[in-house]
């Protein structure tokens, strides 16, 4: 088996656990538009698969577009890059550690799809969902919180929204 085909499983449950969701596919991203912010949700590969053995991790992410800069608003895509708050399936999940699966046969292709899919729903789709609306990310970053972020960008996109002073982020 390919691994290309060894990721393949684990799209295709997270395709049927999150279609009924309002999330669509696109390539290994899968996407929900809500209010005022994107979920996202994207199973990337890594560097070092090889033919032989497939290995990936799984990024969420809130993406929200009132945050782009008008002038490019249009043609950018959310992303998980782009991300406005991102976190890494494992840190969700009780290890809090970075995860990165592995995969070399059909049979734990198909273990691996089971426990991404568990996971997503039990860890994944609930801190997504405290994060339905941009107020949600301010709230986060008033606190200081800022998963996937800079403290500059934090701050930074504070000010942009007019939740901090300019002069009080360029003194922080």
């Amino acid at each position: 088996m390919a691994r290309g085909d060894l990721k393949a499983p684990t799209l295709l449950a997270l395709r049927e656990l999150l279609r009924p969701l309002g999330y669509r596919k696109s390539s290994s991203l899968f996407s929900r538009p809500l209010q005022d912010v994107v979920h996202l949700i994207e199973v990337q590969g890594s560097r070092q698969s090889t033919a032989a053995e497939a290995k990936f991790t799984v990024n969420v992410g809130a993406f929200a577009p009132a945050l782009i800069y008008a002038d490019v608003r249009a043609t950018t895509k959310p992303s998980i890059p782009l991300a406005h708050w991102r976190e890494r399936l494992g840190f969700l999940s009780p290890e809090n550690e970075d995860t990165w699966w592995k995969v070399r046969t059909a049979q734990q292709a198909e273990a691996v799809a089971v426990d991404i899919a568990t996971r997503i729903e039990r860890f994944a789709l609930p801190a997504l969902g405290q994060l339905q609306q941009l107020d949600a990310l301010v709230t986060l970053w008033k606190a200081g919180q800022s998963p996937g972020l800079t403290e500059h960008q934090r701050r930074e996109f504070l000010v942009r929204l007019g939740h901090v002073p300019s002069s009080a982020a360029s003194a922080a």
